[in-house]
């Protein structure tokens, strides 16, 4: 079925409602309008993804309180890495055998 975009028309009950919404959460038009159309499964992706995000900048925030700086980054911790001589394969596999 093919849709000609030129045809979609909102009332104008349906723009005041937009917004009105709008205007209530501060955000602009376009936003209130996506969020509208915007399946609720994209929704609950997004809030986790805000929520998991909001829980690892807590526990940076502890990291940074109990080291007394920031944390290295995953780039640091690579270079450091990489200075150190030898394989740690052997380690870990006997490791492993002992449990």
């Amino acid at each position: 079925m093919s849709i000609d975009v030129s045809e979609i028309k909102l009332s104008l009950e349906q723009k005041r409602t937009i917004a009105e919404r709008a205007a209530q959460n501060g955000q602009p038009w376009q936003t209130v309008l996506q969020d509208a159309i915007t399946p609720n499964s994209a929704k609950e992706d997004q809030d986790l993804d805000t929520a998991f995000l909001a829980l690892i900048a807590e526990e940076q925030k502890e990291l940074k309180q109990v080291l007394g700086h920031e944390p290295i980054s995953i780039e640091e911790a690579r270079k450091i890495l990489t200075k150190v001589p030898g394989s740690m394969a052997g380690d870990i596999i006997a490791d492993r055998e002992n449990r």
